[in-house]
């Protein structure tokens, strides 16, 4: 099930947020900026893989990544 969300809620969250991400691949940090309503990934400026913004997320269940880092988005908005 997809996440509802209100007008002003789309709003807030379409934004570029900002912030640094561990990549597993390369095993290093890469800044990034993510707006959750335009991008599903994040890419690693250090090895060009994509990610997801898990330090974004305060969930625990990665079973739906984007409704989580949403949910979490708006808690801190």
């Amino acid at each position: 099930m997809s996440l509802q969300l209100t007008k002003t809620e789309k709003q807030l969250l379409n934004q570029e947020f900002e912030g640094t991400e561990w990549c597993p691949h390369c095993n290093r940090e890469t800044d990034f900026k993510y707006n959750p309503m335009k991008n599903e990934y994040i890419t690693c400026t250090n090895c060009g893989m994509k990610i997801h913004p898990c330090s974004l997320c305060d969930g625990n269940d990665c079973n739906n990544c984007e409704d989580e880092i949403k949910t979490s988005l708006l808690q801190w908005a």
